[in-house]
Formats: C-alpha cells, sequence, structure tokens
C-alpha cells in the first residue's frame, strides 16, 4: 500500500477527525457556503470509538471528492492555526486515507449504521451496513456487529451530507444586479418627478436600466431621446469662475 504523506495528492478520500467535533458541521456548512468550496460532495457522521478506554469517545468519519484536480494532505499546526492543502482546509490534523470503491460504495460506508464484524477471521466482511439480518458468507447470527452511530438521531449523529451548487452563487449574483438596476430606475423615476427632462433622463440611464432596451419600442425611445437632446459640454457644470474687468488706459492716439 502507498505510504500517505504530507505531499501526497487526492481526488477523493475518506477521513477521520478526533479534535474540534463540536464545531465541524458548522465549519463544513461555512466552507459549501462559499463559491470557492474545494469539494463537489462531502458526507460525514459521528461515530462511537469502541476500542477506546474512555466511556462514549467518539470521532468523525467521512467522505470527501475534490472539486477540480487534486488537493495534497498538507500540514497544520493547531498552535499557530497556520497550515496547508487539506489539512489547512479542515483546520485540524485530520487523518486521511484513500477511498478505494465507488463514490456510491464510500458514501454508503461513511453513513453505515452498523459496523463490520469484528471477529478477526472474517476480514473480509460483506455484511450489509444498515440491516443486521442480512449476513455475509464469511459471517453468522453469533457475529458481533455493532451500532456505528453515537446516537439513533439522525440530527445528532447525522450522516450529514453536502453537495456543492455553483448555480446558487449565480443566481445569487444574478439577484444582486437585479437589485443594483433597481436602484437606478428609482433614482431615474425620482429625477423625472423633479421636473427633470425625460429624455436626458433616458440616455442617463439607458446603460444601467438595461430592460428599457429589451423591447423594440425601448429602443425607439432611447434612439429618438439621445438624438433630441443637444448637448452643452457645461450644462451639468457648476458655475466655479467669478468676472474679471480689465482697464485700458493711456494717452490718446497711443492705439489702446
Amino acid at each position: 500500500m502507498t505510504k500517505i504523506t504530507s505531499e501526497t495528492r487526492f481526488r477523493k478520500f475518506n477521513f477521520t477527525l478526533y479534535e474540534k467535533l463540536d464545531t465541524i458541521y458548522s465549519h463544513i456548512t461555512n466552507l459549501f457556503n462559499d463559491k470557492s468550496c474545494p469539494f463537489s460532495i462531502l458526507k460525514f457522521q459521528f461515530e462511537l470509538n469502541y476500542n477506546s478506554k474512555e466511556p462514549c469517545k467518539h470521532h468523525v468519519q467521512g467522505f470527501a471528492r475534490v472539486c477540480k484536480g487534486q488537493l495534497c494532505l498538507g500540514s497544520y499546526d493547531s498552535i499557530t492555526q497556520k497550515g496547508s492543502g487539506i489539512k489547512e482546509i479542515f483546520e485540524a490534523n485530520i487523518h486521511i486515507e484513500f477511498a478505494n470503491g465507488t463514490d456510491d460504495e464510500c458514501l454508503a460506508y461513511t453513513g453505515k449504521e452498523y459496523n463490520r464484524c469484528k471477529n478477526p477471521n472474517h476480514q473480509k466482511c460483506k455484511c450489509d451496513l444498515f440491516n443486521l439480518s442480512k449476513i455475509c458468507k464469511k459471517c453468522n447470527e453469533t457475529c458481533e456487529r455493532t451500532f456505528a452511530r453515537i446516537s439513533e438521531d439522525s440530527n445528532i449523529a447525522g450522516p450529514f451530507e453536502f453537495i456543492f451548487d455553483e448555480n446558487k452563487f449565480k443566481n445569487n449574483k444574478k439577484q444582486e444586479s437585479n437589485n443594483e438596476e433597481e436602484i437606478y430606475y428609482e433614482m431615474a423615476v425620482k429625477e423625472v418627478m423633479n421636473r427633470k427632462d425625460v429624455d436626458e433622463v433616458i440616455v442617463k440611464y439607458a446603460y444601467k436600466c438595461k430592460n428599457w432596451g429589451r423591447t423594440t419600442q425601448g429602443l425607439r425611445d432611447i434612439a429618438r431621446a439621445t438624438k433630441k437632446q443637444t448637448i452643452n459640454p457645461l450644462k451639468e457644470v457648476n458655475r466655479f469662475w467669478e468676472p474679471c474687468i480689465i482697464y485700458i488706459y493711456g494717452d490718446t492716439g497711443t492705439g489702446k
């Protein structure tokens, strides 16, 4: 098996997290609410650690697929809170493994209800992950299969699945554009109500209020207003000069 180092790169991976368990859900939520989210899909749940001597010890078991290209494992310093790669994204010293199998298989294992059989002779156990009555050929009814999650309540234990939706951010950008255009409409109406020349207002806001030009009639109105308007370069300029009177005097016949 290939040894995993900080330089090892992944397109998809299984992960286990033992720290920052109280903030992992909000952290992943924030990642997927950002248009620069590095993952296309991520799923995790809280599982009991039956090998721990501490009672009720638990961890996060998850799977993730990278949006584009590959990400290296990287490193993370919990003191300086600085790092690189996947560990920096999670802001934790996360344990990573290669995700063998299809995405569906990895997602199913991540969201399992029951663990594999603990009998060392049954290392290739293929029992159903969600139904105790479905036993593989390697196992029997006496095999011990423990409940994987910390709770039967999915709101507490999960699984929690996140899918990156790029269209959500495109819609947000479109909404921002619509809001900006609405502001210019209001400004145009206000100027007309303040007895500004309608044609001047049309020419001034035509580039901002794009819907005005989406119809044939709208285009005609813009063209008419542009043609009609007489442009005076000093029209909108507030007077900033004062008159200066020059007196010229001299003897008669000097050609003043």
